[in-house]
């Protein structure tokens, strides 16, 4: 079972409001404080710095190519949904987190709000 991480915008104050220890006491009342506010979920995944990776996080994404040279993606935008998770690029292509960050290093740059 996957666990779920919240984290909130708040828009009147311009801070994120990141949940406590992922349980229901937690979760309740951060639901309770924030639920009126614009919800992200944790991804399942954490960067090379040991950061969450939420919805709305813009990445950059380390690799190596075929002819072992080092190379840095372009930021990109995820957000999961209840069954996929997703990331789109600045260009607007939709692939599935999974399958693109397969063998990459990813690194949190930011959000979408911040």
């Amino acid at each position: 079972m996957k666990q779920v991480k919240l984290r909130a915008w708040v828009e009147k104050g311009g801070y994120m409001a990141y949940q406590g220890e992922p349980d229901l006491e937690t979760l309740k009342s951060f639901m309770f404080h924030y639920g009126d506010c614009e919800l992200m979920e944790w991804i399942g995944l954490v960067d090379i710095n040991g950061k969450d990776v939420f919805d709305g996080d813009q990445l950059v994404c380390h690799w190596i190519d075929a002819r072992g040279r080092a190379r840095k993606d372009l930021k990109r935008v995820c957000w999961s949904s209840m069954l996929l998770q997703w990331c789109i690029d600045l260009d607007g292509l939709i692939v599935p987190i999974v399958e693109y960050f397969e063998g990459k290093a990813i690194e949190v740059a930011g959000n979408i709000y911040e």
